[in-house]
């Protein structure tokens, strides 16, 4: 029987490193940066939890569940523990603004 898994709402998103954030300019270091680099695949899904939500393309999320995102600890690890339904908060940077986001967990696509 296969278990089920969440996924973060359903976004695209990079981990990022100080090298992948001075390339594309951005104020911090780490966290996940929302972004799609296929302009036929949205980095945020139209009807997911993460659009529902308010994520944006180019949000960075920096904390999720007051635990801050690093190379050490990513969104991945973040949601591995984790089941459908559960509601998580993330810190996110849009435009240098650090707002509160709340998503309730959905259910991974079967690949």
């Amino acid at each position: 029987m296969r278990q089920s898994k969440p996924c973060l709402v359903r976004i695209r998103h990079i981990s990022l490193t100080k090298e992948i954030a001075q390339e594309l300019s951005l104020p911090v270091e780490q966290g996940s940066y929302v972004y799609s680099d296929d302009p036929r695949i949205p980095a945020v899904y139209s009807g997911g939890p993460a659009e529902k939500a308010g994520f944006k393309v180019k949000d960075i999320i920096v904390e999720l569940n007051g635990v801050k995102l690093s190379s050490d600890y990513t969104l991945v690890a973040a949601l591995l523990p984790l089941r459908p339904g559960d509601k998580v908060k993330a810190k996110v940077l849009r435009e240098n603004k650090e707002i509160e986001l709340e998503a309730t967990l959905g259910l991974a696509p079967n690949n």
